[in-house]
């Protein structure tokens, strides 16, 4: 089962920020002593709560078939040949 979901989201919901991002940098944890890296751990939250629920419908598929696309990819010419006199 495959989700399907179309509409105008920015009115549909919107993300609140729970907390303040945290960030934890280190040189000498989770291998970084060894590789002279400095590697940064970020922690965000942050939730989305519906606020239009007209503002978009769901739908579901169950099969995504193969199919040949209709879009031509062959270069064509974009000229023509004029003899001067």
């Amino acid at each position: 089962l495959y989700p399907l979901y179309y509409g105008d989201f920015k009115q549909a919901m919107t993300l609140f920020d729970r907390e303040n991002m945290s960030l934890l940098p280190t040189n000498i944890g989770a291998g970084a002593f060894e590789t002279d890296t400095t590697k940064i751990r970020v922690i965000d939250r942050f939730d989305v709560q519906l606020t239009d629920t007209e503002a978009f419908v769901a739908g579901s598929f169950t099969a995504i078939s193969d199919q040949k696309g209709n879009i031509n990819t062959e270069a064509t010419p974009t000229t023509t040949n004029h003899k001067e006199k």
